[in-house]
């Protein structure tokens, strides 16, 4: 789902997108959907952290949304 996508939940909902690059070093960069993408698997670890950083933090300040 590409940002302009998700921007029609903003409308109803608060939220929030962030996107996580995952090329590899030194390999030229492919497009998403293409068959020769090759996922850098240490970003899933970032993504992770990042995800779970956001979380905490709206946690930490009682977050409830609307």
């Amino acid at each position: 789902m590409g940002a302009e996508d998700f921007s029609a939940y903003l409308e109803d909902i608060p939220g929030a997108m962030f996107r996580l690059g995952a090329a590899s070093e030194g390999r030229d960069p492919v497009d998403l959907h293409s068959s020769r993408f090759d996922v850098d698997e240490r970003a899933i670890e970032t993504g992770v952290l990042a995800g779970a950083a956001t979380l905490m933090g709206m946690l930490s300040c009682n977050w409830v949304g609307e």
